[in-house]
């Protein structure tokens, strides 16, 4: 199998949701299935950018590190953090390896991250 299919069939397909994507990063226990799965990632992203159907200004590589480092902030525990990290360098866009914040320092993160005060 190689890495692009790997990866499809872990997320549901060329066209899959966050859901999918998120569930499929989770499914990945070992340093060779995430390699593979990163690099399908990669693969499947920049097809995306080669058929104009991926708006972004990140290349394929950091929409796929982000993509991946997102999904630490929903439960994965510090070892599968460490594993992701070790095979492609991904963090959090926003906490980077530090996921251990509070609820207040995760607005403000936030807050900050998209670049404006929070209104009320």
């Amino acid at each position: 199998m190689t890495d692009i299919e790997y990866y499809h069939s872990l997320v549901n397909g060329a066209r899959h949701t966050i859901g999918d994507f998120i569930r499929g990063v989770f499914k990945v226990t070992n340093e060779n299935d995430a390699a593979s799965f990163y690099r399908g990632c990669v693969e499947s992203t920049q097809a995306q950018i080669d058929a104009g159907t991926w708006q972004s200004q990140a290349t394929a590589e950091q929409a796929a590190k982000a993509n991946i480092g997102w999904c630490f902030g929903e439960g994965m525990n510090s070892k599968r953090i460490e594993m992701w990290n070790r095979v492609c360098g991904a963090d959090h866009p926003v906490f980077g390896l530090n996921l251990n914040v509070s609820p207040e320092e995760a607005i403000q993160a936030g807050i900050s991250a998209g670049g404006g005060a929070r209104s009320n």
